[in-house]
């Protein structure tokens, strides 16, 4: 028998299984594409979710696309050879946590990114072929942009020790490499836009009997988020805040219960602690929040009232979240007046022991052309 004839039999045989494959992949690709397709599986997989999961899904439209690019493209990803290119378009999604006080509704999500498959450690193959599709978290993913509109968070049960209610109008930023397995998410270039954020610190955790309390692995690091018309509400301290422009520089670790506001600076805002009610018109400085210790504190903060005439620079500040006592080390000037202080306040009762050292008194504001008093003396006040 000719050998050229002999091997020209295998070799037809895999040119029709190859091109059996491509044709299955470019037919399943069109599929995907056509939105009564889409529309088809998004139903199927609503259905399915709302049957087989403790959650109520509602989803007006889905739109995925890995498979918009070449078959081959994703293919080397498939095989760890390329990395996966991502997007996904949303509008109109509900989910319920069945039976807990637990909801998120997303009026529109856009998000463009790619998972880091090329040269993993665990490849899709591998994952699918071992029964570890699990670990696929642990890829690293690059958000090139990601933005959400028209978003209500509700949670009253998700994080044992924290209530959280959260309106928001607009949200976009991008991630240099989120690790969904290992908790990191980096946000980069956070813009938030018309947003209220309460969050309730709980006196005693609800019964957590049923409920796993491992720690969770949740740690976001936002270097440079920009927000406007913005109010956060913190109970039981009855702060709350509310600022027109914000911009900070926050390391959250949600699992340790640690949030270190490494930068915040504040643009005409109103600062209200109990009965206490302040307008801010610029406010900068740093804060750490230690959940687990009811502990917040501050190495600096300085804040300045152009209708209250007043200007405080706090260079050490702590407020014990069990006790609701504020202790501080400070100076103060309003309407020409200045002084030094040190002391505490309890919010709970009012009780307060402050030591005041007066540098100046200015009587202007109430005896009309009257020059500045240097009283270089020294007050304890209590109550």
């Amino acid at each position: 028998m000719n050998r050229s004839i002999f091997w020209k039999v295998p070799l037809a045989l895999v040119g029709v299984v190859v091109g059996l494959v491509l044709v299955l992949l470019v037919t399943l690709t069109c599929v995907v594409r056509s939105s009564s397709a889409r529309t088809a599986i998004k139903d199927k997989g609503v259905e399915w979710a709302n049957n087989n999961l403790d959650y109520d899904i509602d989803l007006s439209r889905l739109y995925l696309s890995p498979f918009s690019h070449s078959p081959l493209v994703f293919y080397r990803a498939y095989k760890g050879k390329a990395d996966m290119p991502l997007q996904i378009e949303i509008d109109s999604l509900f989910i319920g946590h069945r039976g807990q006080d637990t909801l998120l509704y997303v009026n529109s999500l856009r998000l463009r990114a790619k998972a880091l498959t090329k040269g993993a450690e665990l490849s899709i193959e591998e994952a699918i072929d071992s029964n570890r599709v699990a670990e696929l978290t642990a890829l690293p993913i690059v958000v090139d942009y990601l933005s959400l509109d028209d978003v209500t968070i509700h949670s009253d049960t998700l994080i044992a020790a924290v209530a959280i209610n959260a309106i928001v109008q607009h949200l976009e930023l991008n991630s240099p490499q989120l690790n969904l397995a290992k908790g990191q998410f980096p946000l980069h270039d956070l813009k938030l836009q018309d947003a209220f954020i309460g969050i309730d610190l709980r006196d005693t955790p609800p019964d957590t009997t049923d409920v796993d309390t491992t720690a969770t692995l949740m740690a976001f690091s936002v270097p440079d988020a920009e927000l406007r018309n913005v109010r956060f509400l913190l109970t039981p301290t009855d702060l709350d805040v509310y600022a027109d422009t914000l911009s900070v520089n926050v390391l959250a670790d949600v699992g340790g219960s640690q949030y270190d506001v490494r930068r915040i600076n504040i643009g005409s805002s109103s600062l209200a602690l109990g009965s206490l009610f302040i307008p801010v018109d610029t406010l900068y400085g740093d804060a750490f929040v230690d959940l687990s210790n009811d502990l917040i504190t501050s190495r600096g903060l300085h804040a300045r009232s152009d209708s209250l005439g007043a200007e405080a620079h706090l260079t050490a500040t702590r407020l014990n979240l069990e006790t609701m006592r504020i202790d501080l080390n400070a100076d103060a000037q309003y309407q020409g007046s200045k002084a030094d202080i040190k002391g505490f306040y309890n919010i709970d009762n009012e009780a307060y022991d402050l030591q005041i050292d007066v540098e100046q008194v200015d009587l202007g504001a109430f005896l009309k052309d009257s020059p500045p008093i240097n009283l270089g003396r020294r007050d304890k006040s209590r109550g």
